[in-house]
């Protein structure tokens, strides 16, 4: 459905991700779903409620509600459902069918196969980092930590006391550098002594991916793009809630339902509405 002029407002398209061979999901308000650019359409998930994040593993789409992370076959659409403890507030596929989870009650693992353990119950994670060479950052009451997951260890990231604004979200690059957005701008660093607030990008900063050198960031104040010391915003009135790269072009989803595929010079390609009624 294409609607350009009439957002219904509500329709939070909370993540844009995709799997390796292209197919793209959405989450929002509404449920989940599927998009085949080349068919320009949507296909609503059977997931039986709506849910609120989301990881891509190697064959599954999992996505959470509450206290339930829920996992779909992308061959035969079937939905298994596996239950924790507590309400999940973060979530990241780490590899071999495995999932990192974090809540009020700590961090557990779960594996696609419905198995479920606590690895740590002493910190309350807000969010956690994709996984990079067997490691994590997770976020919990603005101090970071870095969690080994082949070694099952914890270190405080000790120079983070200082990040007053609630942290949005971690992201490692290709080249291991952690960044850290929050709701007043950007930090980065390359080791667990070293993270510094980045001058340049004094933004909120809700999703980080990259494509090629280019760090890709949106939030309220919309799109930004950092290449080397060159910053660039655009769609500066647009409150962007979710970000992918794909095949030179990004993917935007937005707190007013639209998904917008735009170039890296902020050209628009195409503006899709998510309605109730796709």
């Amino acid at each position: 459905n294409f609607n350009k002029e009439n957002p219904s407002y509500g329709t939070f398209l909370r993540w844009v991700k995709t799997t390796e061979d292209g197919n793209v999901f959405l989450v929002s308000d509404l449920g989940v779903y599927s998009y085949t650019a080349s068919e320009n359409k949507f296909l609503k998930l059977p997931f039986g409620s709506i849910s609120s994040l989301i990881a891509i593993t190697d064959e599954n789409v999992v996505v959470t509600s509450k206290d339930t992370i829920h996992i779909l076959s992308q061959n035969n659409k079937e939905e298994k459902r596996v239950s924790v403890s507590s309400k999940i507030s973060a979530i990241s596929a780490i590899g071999q069918g495995k999932l990192l989870f974090g809540s009020k009650q700590g961090i557990g693992m779960a594996t696609i196969s419905g198995e479920v353990k606590t690895i740590i119950d002493t910190l309350s994670v807000q969010v956690i980092s994709n996984a990079v060479n067997k490691k994590v950052f997770l976020a919990s009451e603005n101090r970071l930590y870095e969690y080994n997951i082949e070694n099952d260890s914890l270190g405080l990231v000790d120079s983070t006391s200082f990040i007053e604004a609630p942290i949005q979200t971690l992201f490692i690059d290709k080249d291991q550098t952690l960044w850290v957005g929050t709701q007043k701008g950007l930090y980065k660093g390359r080791s667990r002594s070293a993270i510094f607030f980045d001058p340049e990008v004094p933004f909120h900063i809700r999703r980080i991916t990259t494509q090629d050198s280019v760090l890709c960031m949106v939030g309220n104040d919309g799109l930004i793009l950092k290449t080397g010391k060159t910053v660039t915003n655009l769609f500066e009135d647009t409150e962007i809630t979710a970000i992918l790269s794909k095949k030179q072009s990004l993917w935007m989803g937005t707190k007013d339902g639209d998904l917008i595929q735009a170039s890296f010079l902020g050209e628009v390609l195409q503006r899709i509405h998510l309605s109730s009624d796709i």
